[in-house]
């Protein structure tokens, strides 16, 4: 083998890697979580990739130290916090495999997937 093969073989190596952690990105962004709990220990919740919420749990006196309103803020709030932490797990994940100069949240919107990201700028693949 002279230089250019053995340079073609790096890349081709380097090319297939990235199709494995492609092809296992789904699988593994399914299974992340985070788990955010208040303060005061009375709200527990985890959240998995997306927004999916995988579980609440509450102390059996939240009941007796706080309004429903108040409750309800609490569990909104860590949902935020969960749903911030998942995503940042996420972009951990993804960042290492998009391309030089394309960032995860240019990618991964709220509710969808841009694309255009990946496109010269003035290409628009949403009006075709």
């Amino acid at each position: 083998m002279n230089a250019f093969d053995d340079t073609l073989a790096e890349l081709v190596a380097v090319v297939e890697q990235q199709v494995l952690h492609i092809g296992e990105l789904p699988q593994r962004l399914g299974e992340l979580e985070a788990v955010s709990r208040s303060a005061d220990g009375l709200v527990s919740v985890t959240v998995g990739f997306g927004g999916q919420v995988r579980a609440i749990e509450l102390d059996p006196g939240v009941y007796r130290r706080m309004s429903s309103a108040e409750l309800a803020d609490r569990i909104v709030e860590q949902l935020g916090r969960a749903g911030a932490a998942v995503s940042d797990l996420a972009e951990e994940l993804v960042a290492p495999l998009l391309p030089e100069g394309v960032r995860y949240g240019d990618v991964f919107e709220p509710d969808q997937i841009n694309l255009n990201a990946f496109l010269p700028p003035g290409l628009d693949v949403s009006t075709r």
